[in-house]
């Protein structure tokens, strides 16, 4: 007979096999080194910095300062946050994952943006609040953890580690679920 500690799920879980793990685990060094490469390759030299300030920059410079920018506005924190949390609740109703969602990505902008509020900061939480919802509503459960995992570690790598470590903490724990 069993007792109340012995109950069974009728959910099966998915097994995890040897290919399984390892194109998870290559997957997220891939992501990590990604993310490393653009940090201490494109952001932080001294020469680069140097190179595009002049008047004549490379014309790689407008992607470094858009990797710039989406750390000054929390973008990598942002993404990884909103698709943590919508990793973590993938078996909730869409509605109250998208609550969820909008409620933290509401907070952490405000937090953050409203000292010194900007139109361009306001639109581009617009956009990770959009992109979030379309994760609740239309991703599969590989793609949210895939998206997730990318931009919670590009978050930690990338100076939004605040919020990127809490996006990556719930990823986890939902990874061996997948």
């Amino acid at each position: 007979m069993e007792g109340p500690m012995e109950a069974r799920s009728s959910v099966a879980e998915p097994a995890w096999t040897r290919g399984r793990l390892l194109s998870w685990i290559y997957g997220g060094a891939g992501i990590f080194g990604i993310a490393l490469l653009l940090r201490y390759a494109l952001i932080e030299p001294h020469s680069i910095g140097l190179a595009c300030g002049e008047q004549t920059a490379p014309w790689w410079c407008t992607a470094r300062q858009g990797v710039v920018w989406f750390h000054i506005a929390y973008v990598w924190g942002g993404l990884g946050l909103a698709g943590g949390l919508a990793a973590m609740t993938l078996e909730w109703r869409n509605v109250a994952r998208l609550g969820l969602v909008a409620f933290a990505l509401a907070v952490v902008a405000t937090y953050n943006i409203w000292p010194n509020i900007g139109i361009h900061a306001l639109w581009i939480w617009a956009c990770m609040s959009a992109v979030a919802a379309l994760l609740v509503f239309f991703a599969n459960e590989r793609v949210t953890i895939l998206f997730a995992l990318t931009f919670s570690v590009f978050a930690v790598v990338l100076y939004n580690s605040d919020y990127g470590a809490v996006g990556l903490a719930l990823t986890l724990l939902r990874l061996p679920r997948v």
